[in-house]
């Protein structure tokens, strides 16, 4: 199943395919870069999706907000799952897909 995405390329469409297998897809740094770019670039519409393994080598499934890079390796981002930011190294993120940002349960801070 493949969701599109308003604004995107075929290539870009190809990344919103949902997966239904475990396995992350492989990606490189170039293309990382790219679909976070994408994203920051139009932050009320897109949003990223990915598997993230932590230091301890734990993989996680995330959907993020990217706010801006942090130096060449890291990118900060709010994260939806943990709704807070949270940084990212770039050589730790794989199988980054762009969702449409409308598909995705924003989180809402509550006032008292």
């Amino acid at each position: 199943m493949t969701r599109l995405v308003k604004g995107l390329d075929d290539h870009e469409v190809m990344n919103t395919t949902l997966l239904t297998a475990a396995a992350p897809v492989a990606q490189s740094s170039l293309e990382i870069t790219r679909l976070l770019r994408r994203a920051m670039a139009n932050p009320d519409e897109l949003v990223v999706e990915m598997e993230y393994s932590d230091s301890k080598g734990a993989v996680t499934r995330r959907t993020i907000s990217p706010i801006r890079f942090v130096g060449s390796e890291r990118v900060l981002a709010l994260c939806l799952c943990r709704e807070e930011p949270r940084q990212f190294y770039l050589n730790r993120c794989s199988g980054l897909r762009l969702l449409s940002a409308d598909s995705v349960l924003m989180p809402v801070a509550m006032r008292a």
